[in-house]
C-alpha cells in the first residue's frame, strides 16, 4: 500500500455522496423490479442486479434505496449481509472498483491506473484498461455479493455474459489481462467459481487460469454512503482442491410448495396426507446431477421415486446443487431437521438410516435452506471435513 497508509474511512469524491434511506424489502416481481416498503407505504424499486440474491433478499430485509431516474420511484442501492453492506448496484461497482486502482489500494494492482472504460478486444467489451509498470492490462471486474465467513463465491446465477470474458480474455496473447473479483466484505477466506450453479463459467475460469489469466479476488467494507471503511485484503483463490468436485454428480435440496392439503398415494407407503406448506427433499444424483433435478422439477413423469408422487402435485419448485464427488443425502435430512422440518416418515430414505429424506415446513425456508448449502459449499470448496 505504499510507505504512508491511508486513514479510514475513505470519501471517494467521484462516487458521488449517496443518501439513502431505509426500507423493507417484501418480495421480489421479476429480475429487475421488486416490492419495497418505505415509511408504511408500499412502492415498486429497480433492483439493479440480475442475481438470485437468495441470501440477501428475502421478506422483512432492510434494503436501502435511492431515488430513481427510470419509472420506478426508487432504486436498491444495497443491503446487508452479516453486517456487511452490499452494494447490489453492479455499474456503480465498477466505478468503486476504478477508485480503488488509481488510489493504489487494491493489493494485487499497486502500481496500474485506469487510463480507459469500456474496452473492446475479441468481439467482447471489458470493462477498464489499466496501465500498469511494464504494460497495459485489460480488466474485467465481477461484482460478488456471495459469501459467508468461509468463502466467496462468483456467480450466484447462471452468467453466459461472464463466462464468454472469460474464453475471450483467455485467447488473447499480446498483453496482460485479468479479471477482478470485487468481494463485498473481508470475512471470506477464499474466492472460488461456483462450479454448483455455473459449471461453465467455473470451467472457463479454471482454464483461463492456465491460459496466463490474473485472476484476483479483493475483499472490501464499504458504507452505505460509499465510504471506504477500512483496507481492502487480498483473498485467496484456493482453486486446486475444487477441482475434483466439479462434474455432473453430488447431492441436491429441493424445495417445492403444495396449495392444498392432500391425500396422495406414494408407492409401497401408501396414502399420505400432506399438509399445505412447503417441502424440502434431499437426495443424490451420482450418476448425473443435473438430470436428476430436472426431473424432480417436471410436473408429470412416470412414477418412480417416492418424491415423483408429491412433486407431481406442488408448483413453485426450486433445486439446489452441491456438486461434490460425495453423497451427501444424509448429511442435508440432518440439516433439514435441525432447521426445524418435519420428516415425513421412511420417505425416500429406504435405503439409508435416516427418518426421512422429505421435510415438511409452514412457511417458505428457501433462505434457510439456502444457507444450510452455502455452508456445506464452503467447506468443500476449502477441502474440509464435511461432517453433522
Amino acid at each position: 500500500m505504499g510507505l504512508c497508509k491511508p486513514s479510514y474511512p475513505i470519501k471517494f469524491s467521484e462516487l458521488g455522496n449517496p443518501a439513502p434511506v431505509e426500507g423493507r424489502f417484501l418480495r421480489r416481481l421479476n429480475r429487475f423490479v421488486a416490492e419495497v416498503m418505505v415509511d408504511g407505504e408500499t412502492a415498486e424499486a429497480h433492483l439493479p442486479n440480475p442475481g438470485r440474491l437468495l441470501e440477501l433478499l428475502f421478506p422483512g430485509q432492510t434494503v436501502y434505496l435511492l431515488p430513481s431516474q427510470g419509472a420506478k420511484r426508487y432504486k436498491i442501492h444495497g443491503t446487508l449481509r452479516n453486517g456487511d453492506f452490499v452494494h447490489l448496484d453492479t455499474v456503480r461497482m465498477n466505478r468503486v472498483a476504478e477508485a480503488l486502482i488509481d488510489r493504489g489500494l487494491i493489493p494485487q494492482l499497486e502500481g496500474f491506473r485506469v487510463t480507459a472504460r469500456e474496452v473492446r478486444y475479441h468481439h467482447s467489451r471489458f470493462d477498464l484498461l489499466l496501465e500498469g509498470p511494464s504494460s497495459p492490462m485489460v480488466l474485467e471486474v465481477k461484482c460478488c455479493t456471495l459469501f459467508n465467513s468461509l468463502a466467496a463465491f462468483f456467480p450466484d446465477a447462471p452468467s453466459e455474459r461472464g463466462t464468454k470474458h472469460l474464453r475471450h480474455l483467455a485467447e488473447m496473447d499480446h498483453m496482460e489481462k485479468g479479471v477482478l473479483f470485487l468481494v463485498q466484505s473481508t470475512a471470506p477466506k477464499a474466492f472460488l467459481p461456483d462450479w454448483h450453479t455455473d459449471p461453465d463459467f467455473a470451467g472457463a475460469f479454471v482454464e483461463a487460469s492456465k491460459r496466463g489469466v490474473r485472476l484476483m479476488a479483493a475483499g472490501i467494507s464499504m458504507s452505505p454512503s460509499l465510504e471506504l471503511l477500512a483496507e481492502p485484503v487480498e483473498i485467496p483463490i484456493p482453486i486446486e482442491p475444487a477441482i475434483p468436485h466439479m462434474a455432473d454428480r453430488g447431492s441436491y435440496c429441493v424445495i417445492m410448495k403444495l396449495e392444498e392439503d392432500t391425500d396422495a398415494e406414494v408407492g409401497a407407503l401408501g396414502v399420505i396426507r400432506f399438509e399445505r406448506g412447503y417441502y424440502v427433499y434431499v437426495g443424490s444424483g451420482m450418476g448425473g446431477l443435473t438430470s436428476r433435478m430436472a426431473r424432480h422439477l417436471r410436473g408429470h413423469k412416470t412414477m418412480r421415486w417416492h418424491v415423483d408422487y408429491l412433486s407431481s402435485l406442488c408448483t413453485a419448485k426450486r433445486a439446489f446443487p452441491i456438486r461434490a464427488d460425495l453423497r451427501l443425502e444424509c448429511l442435508l435430512a440432518d440439516r433439514m431437521a435441525r432447521l426445524g422440518g418435519r420428516g415425513i416418515a421412511r420417505f425416500g430414505s429406504s435405503d439409508c438410516g435416516c427418518e426421512s429424506h422429505l421435510f415438511h415446513f409452514q412457511e417458505d425456508p428457501s433462505t434457510q435452506v439456502f444457507e444450510a448449502v452455502l455452508h456445506i459449499r464452503s467447506l468443500i470448496g476449502l477441502g474440509c471435513p464435511v461432517k453433522p
